[in-house]
Protein backbone atom coordinates (compact mmCIF):
# COMPACT_ATOMS: atom_id res chain seq x y z
CA UNK A 1 0.00 0.00 0.00
CA UNK A 2 2.94 2.35 0.59
CA UNK A 3 4.37 1.89 -2.55
CA UNK A 4 0.72 2.63 -4.19
CA UNK A 5 0.51 5.82 -2.49
CA UNK A 6 3.89 6.53 -3.02
CA UNK A 7 3.03 6.93 -6.94
CA UNK A 8 -0.22 8.30 -6.32
CA UNK A 9 1.92 11.23 -5.04
CA UNK A 10 4.11 11.34 -7.20
CA UNK A 11 1.45 11.97 -10.14
CA UNK A 12 -0.05 14.10 -8.13
CA UNK A 13 3.57 16.23 -7.59
CA UNK A 14 3.95 15.91 -11.49
CA UNK A 15 0.37 17.10 -12.58
CA UNK A 16 0.78 20.21 -10.11
CA UNK A 17 4.30 20.89 -11.47
CA UNK A 18 2.66 20.84 -14.69
CA UNK A 19 -0.40 23.33 -13.78
CA UNK A 20 2.09 25.72 -11.85
CA UNK A 21 4.41 26.12 -15.26
CA UNK A 22 1.48 26.05 -17.41
CA UNK A 23 -0.27 29.08 -15.41
CA UNK A 24 3.45 30.66 -15.19
CA UNK A 25 3.27 30.22 -19.08
CA UNK A 26 -0.02 31.96 -19.19
CA UNK A 27 0.51 34.39 -16.99
CA UNK A 28 3.78 35.55 -18.75
CA UNK A 29 2.37 35.48 -22.10
CA UNK A 30 0.02 38.44 -20.74
CA UNK A 31 2.99 40.03 -19.58
CA UNK A 32 4.42 40.13 -22.71
CA UNK A 33 1.42 41.31 -24.15
CA UNK A 34 0.84 44.00 -21.98
CA UNK A 35 4.24 45.45 -23.13
CA UNK A 36 3.44 44.96 -26.84
CA UNK A 37 0.38 46.72 -26.76
CA UNK A 38 2.23 49.80 -24.19
CA UNK A 39 4.87 50.11 -26.88
CA UNK A 40 2.58 49.73 -29.83
CA UNK A 41 0.18 52.30 -28.76
CA UNK A 42 3.54 54.75 -27.62
CA UNK A 43 4.25 54.35 -30.80
CA UNK A 44 0.58 55.97 -32.50
CA UNK A 45 -1.27 52.40 -33.15
CA UNK A 46 -4.79 52.38 -32.38
CA UNK A 47 -5.89 49.11 -30.53
CA UNK A 48 -9.55 48.42 -30.24
CA UNK A 49 -10.18 45.90 -27.25
CA UNK A 50 -12.50 43.71 -29.18
CA UNK A 51 -12.09 43.52 -32.62
CA UNK A 52 -15.28 45.32 -34.93
CA UNK A 53 -16.59 44.02 -37.49
CA UNK A 54 -17.13 46.68 -41.01
CA UNK A 55 -19.63 47.00 -42.48
CA UNK A 56 -20.04 45.88 -46.04
CA UNK A 57 -17.51 48.06 -48.70
CA UNK A 58 -16.45 47.39 -52.27
CA UNK A 59 -13.48 49.02 -53.67
CA UNK A 60 -11.34 47.87 -56.92
CA UNK A 61 -8.03 46.26 -56.68
CA UNK A 62 -4.84 47.24 -58.57
CA UNK A 63 -5.43 44.16 -61.01
CA UNK A 64 -9.21 45.91 -61.63
CA UNK A 65 -10.83 43.09 -59.44
CA UNK A 66 -13.29 43.82 -56.61
CA UNK A 67 -11.83 43.62 -53.20
CA UNK A 68 -14.15 43.25 -50.21
CA UNK A 69 -14.45 42.54 -46.61
CA UNK A 70 -14.00 39.34 -47.53
CA UNK A 71 -10.66 40.03 -49.28
CA UNK A 72 -9.22 40.72 -45.14
CA UNK A 73 -10.44 37.23 -43.78
CA UNK A 74 -7.60 35.05 -42.56
CA UNK A 75 -4.74 37.54 -42.77
CA UNK A 76 -3.51 40.56 -40.78
CA UNK A 77 -4.09 43.91 -43.05
CA UNK A 78 -1.70 46.73 -42.89
CA UNK A 79 -3.50 49.53 -44.37
CA UNK A 80 -2.26 52.66 -45.17
CA UNK A 81 -4.06 55.85 -47.35
CA UNK A 82 -2.55 57.63 -49.74
CA UNK A 83 -1.99 58.62 -53.04
CA UNK A 84 0.46 57.89 -55.83
CA UNK A 85 1.10 62.12 -56.50
CA UNK A 86 2.38 62.35 -52.85
CA UNK A 87 5.70 63.45 -52.98
CA UNK A 88 6.75 62.87 -49.77
CA UNK A 89 4.81 60.90 -46.77
CA UNK A 90 3.41 58.39 -49.38
CA UNK A 91 6.54 56.99 -50.52
CA UNK A 92 8.64 57.07 -47.41
CA UNK A 93 6.12 54.94 -45.77
CA UNK A 94 5.30 52.68 -48.58
CA UNK A 95 9.51 52.44 -48.30
CA UNK A 96 9.58 51.14 -44.58
CA UNK A 97 6.26 49.01 -45.27
CA UNK A 98 8.40 47.56 -47.64
CA UNK A 99 11.80 47.19 -45.85
CA UNK A 100 9.15 45.69 -42.98
CA UNK A 101 7.86 42.65 -45.29
CA UNK A 102 11.55 42.21 -46.07
CA UNK A 103 12.72 41.19 -42.96
CA UNK A 104 9.46 38.59 -42.48
CA UNK A 105 10.24 35.09 -43.18
CA UNK A 106 7.74 33.72 -46.02
CA UNK A 107 5.51 31.95 -43.49
CA UNK A 108 4.60 35.46 -41.56
CA UNK A 109 4.35 37.22 -45.18
CA UNK A 110 1.82 34.67 -45.68
CA UNK A 111 -0.03 35.89 -42.63
CA UNK A 112 -0.15 39.84 -43.81
CA UNK A 113 -0.92 42.02 -46.67
CA UNK A 114 -0.08 45.36 -47.24
CA UNK A 115 -3.18 47.61 -48.62
CA UNK A 116 -2.50 51.02 -49.72
CA UNK A 117 -5.83 52.77 -50.47
CA UNK A 118 -5.92 56.24 -52.71
CA UNK A 119 -7.15 59.23 -51.03
CA UNK A 120 -7.10 60.52 -54.79
CA UNK A 121 -9.77 58.50 -57.12
CA UNK A 122 -9.72 60.57 -59.54
CA UNK A 123 -5.64 60.40 -60.77
CA UNK A 124 -5.16 56.75 -59.34
CA UNK A 125 -7.10 54.14 -61.31
CA UNK A 126 -6.10 50.58 -60.72
CA UNK A 127 -3.31 50.85 -63.34
CA UNK A 128 -1.71 54.05 -61.94
CA UNK A 129 -2.07 51.87 -58.48
CA UNK A 130 -0.27 48.80 -60.06
CA UNK A 131 1.98 50.21 -61.24
CA UNK A 132 2.97 52.06 -58.02
CA UNK A 133 2.52 49.66 -55.46
CA UNK A 134 4.55 46.92 -57.41
CA UNK A 135 7.68 50.09 -56.95
CA UNK A 136 7.59 48.67 -53.44
CA UNK A 137 6.33 45.33 -53.69
CA UNK A 138 4.72 43.02 -55.87
CA UNK A 139 2.45 41.51 -52.95
CA UNK A 140 1.18 44.76 -51.84
CA UNK A 141 -2.40 45.45 -52.57
CA UNK A 142 -3.17 48.91 -54.49
CA UNK A 143 -7.25 50.08 -53.72
CA UNK A 144 -9.05 52.55 -55.69
CA UNK A 145 -12.59 53.45 -56.16
CA UNK A 146 -15.46 56.18 -56.13
CA UNK A 147 -14.54 58.95 -53.42
CA UNK A 148 -18.20 57.64 -52.29
CA UNK A 149 -17.05 53.88 -52.33
CA UNK A 150 -13.37 55.10 -50.53
CA UNK A 151 -15.13 56.99 -47.85
CA UNK A 152 -17.63 54.03 -46.94
CA UNK A 153 -13.91 52.34 -45.80
CA UNK A 154 -12.30 55.64 -44.60
CA UNK A 155 -14.87 56.20 -42.28
CA UNK A 156 -15.01 52.78 -40.72
CA UNK A 157 -11.23 53.26 -39.93
CA UNK A 158 -11.62 56.86 -38.97
CA UNK A 159 -9.29 57.77 -41.45
CA UNK A 160 -9.43 61.87 -42.04
CA UNK A 161 -7.79 63.59 -45.19
CA UNK A 162 -8.29 66.47 -47.10
CA UNK A 163 -10.25 66.04 -50.09
CA UNK A 164 -8.39 66.77 -53.44
CA UNK A 165 -10.67 67.78 -55.69
CA UNK A 166 -10.94 71.22 -53.47
CA UNK A 167 -8.52 71.98 -55.74
CA UNK A 168 -9.28 74.99 -58.10
CA UNK A 169 -7.43 72.64 -60.80
CA UNK A 170 -6.55 69.00 -60.52
CA UNK A 171 -3.63 68.88 -63.13
CA UNK A 172 -1.86 72.17 -62.57
CA UNK A 173 -1.32 71.59 -58.35
CA UNK A 174 0.83 68.38 -58.55
CA UNK A 175 2.99 69.80 -56.15
CA UNK A 176 -0.34 70.43 -53.65
CA UNK A 177 -1.15 67.64 -51.42
CA UNK A 178 -4.26 66.21 -49.46
CA UNK A 179 -3.19 66.63 -45.89
CA UNK A 180 -2.95 63.85 -44.36
CA UNK A 181 -0.68 61.50 -41.53
CA UNK A 182 1.11 58.72 -41.84
CA UNK A 183 -0.52 56.30 -39.45
CA UNK A 184 -0.83 52.87 -40.73
CA UNK A 185 -4.30 50.99 -39.87
CA UNK A 186 -4.65 47.01 -39.02
CA UNK A 187 -7.58 45.63 -40.09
Amino acid sequence: MNKRLLIAFIIVDILLGLAVYRGYKLWNAGEEAAEQISELREKGTTLFPEPRPLSSFSLIDAQGNDFTGANLVGKWSLVFFGFTHCPDICPLTMKELAEMAAQLTQAERAQIQVILGTVDPERDDSATMAEYVARYSNDFVGLTGSRVALSVLTKQLYVTYSDPAELVNHDNHDDQAPAQTAEIGRA
